[in-house]
């Protein structure tokens, strides 16, 4: 017998020759990176041969597309950031380079209220796609992690597209909150050093809407907003346009089911595509069209 937290079958098996029980059980409607349940009993099922609580079902991420020679986004470097990872470690860190107060990590991250998938798959899915889609576009892509196994910590997650000196970095996670709330919500930096050399406060801003705009057009979406604020470390340490991409509500059911269609996750891609080719249009990194 096996299950997960989206399907549950039972499959007898039989032994060979040599007497070795083989057998396949297909679970088609199981998600990537779920916690498998397995039992082996005998006929009875009362004496149990097998039993295991945690089967890793992990499939590594696809490697990257060949980067294309010609593309709209020729000589721009993207970095992505997928938030969160499998395990996280708790951290205390300072704010940003200009405010001294500490930021201790929180354990854990959103989980589908349907789906039951955990935020950092999810991010990791999209992110892999949204990757392949910059390379096709000829931009040069960093990656923060591109396993779920990967722990990165707070500051590395700014570190990282710094040091590459990357033209924007897009920090991907999912939302949570009541099982009404909807919408897609783009967080940028405001009081950060940092920020404050990258772009002023309401520039900044524009340059947010510009990012929601376009993945509102490309996923139907009319709820969300752009937020100025000094709650996340990556943006803050980013000495480049950073924004941090809540793509959808996890609480909400349907929210919870589009984050993890693969239509729909082409779309998030895709949209957060166009509005890199329009802040690059914007900031003079590229030609318009």
């Amino acid at each position: 017998r096996c299950r997960s937290g989206q399907e549950k079958h039972e499959v007898p098996i039989f032994p060979d020759e040599s007497w070795h029980f083989d057998g396949t059980l297909p679970m088609n409607c199981t998600y990537n990176d779920a916690y498998m349940f397995v039992r082996v009993s005998a006929a009875n099922k009362n004496t149990v041969l097998y039993e295991s609580a945690e089967i890793d079902t992990y499939i590594d991420m696809p490697a990257a597309a060949e980067q294309a020679a010609e593309g709209r986004l020729k000589g721009v470097t993207v970095c992505i950031d997928p938030g969160h990872q499998r395990k996280t470690q708790v951290e205390t860190v300072r704010r940003a380079p200009n405010i001294a107060e500490s930021v201790t990590t929180t354990i854990g991250s959103a989980s589908g209220t349907a789906t039951g998938r955990k935020e950092s798959i999810v991010t990791l899915e999209i992110s892999v796609l949204l990757r392949d889609m910059l390379l096709a576009e000829g931009a040069t892509v960093v990656m923060t992690r591109d396993t779920q196994k990967t722990f990165v910590g707070m500051l590395e997650r700014a570190y990282i597209p710094n040091e590459a000196n990357a033209d924007f970095v897009l920090r991907l996670h999912c939302n949570s909150g009541n099982e009404w709330a909807q919408g897609i919500q783009i967080y940028c930096p405001s009081d950060s050093s940092y920020a404050q050399e990258v772009a002023d406060l309401e520039t900044y801003r524009a340059m947010g809407n510009t990012l929601l705009s376009a993945m509102k057009a490309a996923t139907g979406k009319t709820r969300g907003g752009c937020t100025m604020n000094n709650s996340y470390v990556g943006n803050n340490w980013s000495m480049m346009p950073s924004f941090l991409v809540e793509m959808g509500y996890m609480s909400n059911q349907e929210e919870d089911y589009q984050l993890s269609s693969p239509v729909y996750q082409q779309w998030l891609a895709q949209g957060m595509v166009e509005g890199v080719v329009q802040l690059a249009q914007q900031r003079g990194l590229i030609d318009k069209q």
